[in-house]
């Protein structure tokens, strides 16, 4: 029985030492990457807070001579402790005056370096948070498209901003354990200069308190995971309520969306409440600890070590001093591990958009020019994600410079991935593209990305004036090139309508444009950048049909002047191309000029047309 309660002793000393190694190791590599932050302001920072506190440790030690020459009747130092001759200070050194103004003066370096010390851990925790927003975002801004087509743009955004605050928050914690563990050494060496066997006894009772709380960190650890992952559905549902407020309007689901966020803010409520409670009760079991241990300290102090007063008030202090630097390490340590979470969440991130890096050279050589034809060769392409099933099987076609080309097909039939490979966002596994002759290849495929303008669907303006919108495209144009383009795209007469024309602020905050001035817009922005390919890509799917007209007749004027590839499902939008591409499955089924496929009654391209007829 003997042996059974020893091998559970040694059991649970061993977990507890390998709980207490995994929350150090934890919180060290978190130390070596705030200091990894280019410019050293972590180092500075700690430094300013070591000085801070060795003030802060020389102000309290002078205590014991002031109180000594406040209960002699002299103004001279007649009571004085053991420490004093052991450093060697003349008796004449301690009198009232003297020790006041140093007191003084180390209390006046004090607030300075604290100042100081704030200023400057602002500055490092800020650099720290910036570094890390700035690293992720440059990872996933160079990651190739089909690991960026992948990721959740709600995600992205709270990760870049919510979640990395929550590491500075993290950070701020680190530097005051850093602090904590420098003034508890101090404290430990100016109570040890008083009285040894005190000190001893003191910093076993902090040491315990530390160990029994290891449970509380390690609660800490799991609670941190549950809060991200909560906070990510949270921002999951918001973000998903909102892009489709009017479809859960009209559908009458609203209440839905509102049951489900409120089952996870209650979910989060309950497991806060939880680790709140918990924490509150072991931290109040040690502070009642503390209290009884500072009587035990203050019986043995008075009863068997003989401390005078002046030196006796001091290890009061002191022990009040280093009982809360426990406690405080505790709590830092426990922020800290809570915060973590996040950093494996957005290190995980990172490492996954690190991986999946486009492996682009800069460019050589002159920019590719479309003179004479797109070509495709025996292209196929397949999703690293859908495993062997290939998104494009043995595709190959050619794209004449300066004429319109259709693709059209299925949703899921490929023509999206093979307008990717075309605009050079994507690579294909086997086969090849060639712009007049020439391969696409790492090192050109950047240049030609310059090379091509790009009309979705969903057509985005930011909350600016509308010549700052046009000049996304080209930051140099000039207005007579804007006005130009906007003549090009059918968009001039309703801009020139506008309350300041071009200076009009649209998007969000500004004037509201319809879908289909939208569209125009877009497509003029497009054509700034005097592109040598343009992709339409579904750009007037969610149009009316007199919008349609609109832009397909901008589109039509654009004939010789640019090489146009327009994806589409409805007959409008490609009753102008010189050429259909219809794809199914990964593969082309049918290629032809649109006359030829329209006369004839079994093709695709007749069956599109009559379907919408139909319909």
């Amino acid at each position: 029985m003997a042996k059974h309660r020893e091998s559970q002793s040694a059991e649970g000393l061993g977990s507890m030492t390998n709980r207490l190694n995994s929350q150090l190791h934890r919180v060290l590599g978190f130390a070596l990457e705030v200091f990894r932050v280019p410019g050293g302001g972590a180092v500075k920072a700690l430094g300013l807070l070591l000085i801070a506190g060795l003030v802060e440790g020389v102000s309290l030690l002078l205590l014991v001579p002031l109180l000594s020459i406040a209960m002699s009747s002299s103004s001279m130092l007649t009571l004085r402790p053991n420490w004093i001759d052991w450093l060697g200070l003349e008796h004449t050194f301690f009198t009232v005056g003297t020790v006041l103004f140093v007191f003084v003066l180390a209390s006046t370096l004090q607030v300075a370096l604290s100042y100081a010390k704030d200023v400057r851990l602002s500055r490092t925790l800020n650099d720290y948070v910036r570094f890390k927003q700035v690293a992720l975002f440059t990872s996933l801004s160079e990651a190739n498209w089909g690991h960026a087509s992948r990721l959740s743009a709600s995600a992205m955004s709270r990760m870049l901003t919510a979640e990395v605050e929550r590491l500075g928050e993290a950070a701020h914690n680190l530097m005051s354990f850093l602090q904590s563990l420098f003034m508890l050494v101090l404290y430990v060496a100016l109570s040890a200069l008083i009285s040894p066997s005190m000190t001893v006894f003191a910093t076993s009772v902090g040491v315990f308190s530390f160990l029994i709380l290891a449970p509380v960190r390690t609660r800490s650890i799991s609670f941190g995971q549950f809060l991200v992952a909560r906070y990510q559905e949270q921002h999951h549902t918001i973000a998903t309520f909102l892009a489709g407020l009017k479809l859960a309007k009209s559908m009458g689901v609203e209440r839905r969306y509102a049951e489900r966020f409120e089952v996870s803010t209650a979910q989060l409520a309950d497991e806060t409440a939880k680790f709140v409670t918990m924490s509150g009760a072991m931290d109040g079991l040690v502070k009642v600890g503390n209290a009884i241990a500072l009587c035990a300290f203050l019986y043995f102090a008075i009863e068997y070590q003989k401390l005078d007063l002046p030196s006796l008030v001091v290890m009061i202090l002191i022990f009040m001093r280093i009982s809360p630097r426990f406690s405080g390490l505790q709590s830092n340590v426990q922020h800290v591990l809570t915060n973590l979470p996040v950093l494996a969440a957005l290190n995980e991130v990172k490492t996954d958009a690190d991986r999946a890096v486009e492996t682009l050279v800069e460019p050589t050589g002159a920019p590719l020019q479309l003179r004479e034809a797109l070509q495709v060769e025996q292209v196929s392409f397949r999703y690293p994600q859908t495993g062997e099933k290939d998104a494009l099987q043995g595709i190959a076609f050619e794209i004449p410079a300066g004429r319109i080309t259709a693709l059209i097909g299925p949703s899921g039939s490929g023509k999206s991935t093979m307008a990717d490979l075309l605009m050079g966002l994507t690579s294909p596994d086997e086969g090849r593209i060639l712009v007049d002759g020439e391969p696409l290849t790492a090192t050109n495929r950047r240049y030609w990305r310059q090379q091509v303008a790009y009309v979705q669907q969903e057509v985005f303006l930011f909350a600016q004036s509308l010549r700052e919108n046009m000049q996304l495209a080209r930051s140099d144009a000039s207005d007579e090139q804007i006005w130009a383009c906007l003549e090009l795209a059918s968009a001039a007469n309703f801009v020139r309508q506008l309350p300041a024309q071009l200076d009009t602020v649209v998007g969000s905050t500004g004037v509201r444009l319809s879908v289909g001035e939208q569209q125009r817009i877009a497509l003029a922005r497009a054509l700034l950048r005097e592109p040598e390919l343009l992709v339409l890509d579904e750009a007037t799917s969610a149009l009316d049909w007199e919008n349609q007209k609109l832009v397909a007749e901008a589109v039509e004027k654009l004939r010789g002047k640019v090489t146009i590839l327009t994806i589409a499902h409805r007959p409008s939008m490609i009753a102008f191309a010189d050429q259909v591409v219809t794809f199914s499955q990964g593969r082309i089924v049918e290629a032809g000029p649109f006359d030829v496929l329209k006369a004839d009654p079994n093709s695709q391209l007749s069956l599109m047309i009559a379907g919408e007829s139909v319909g």
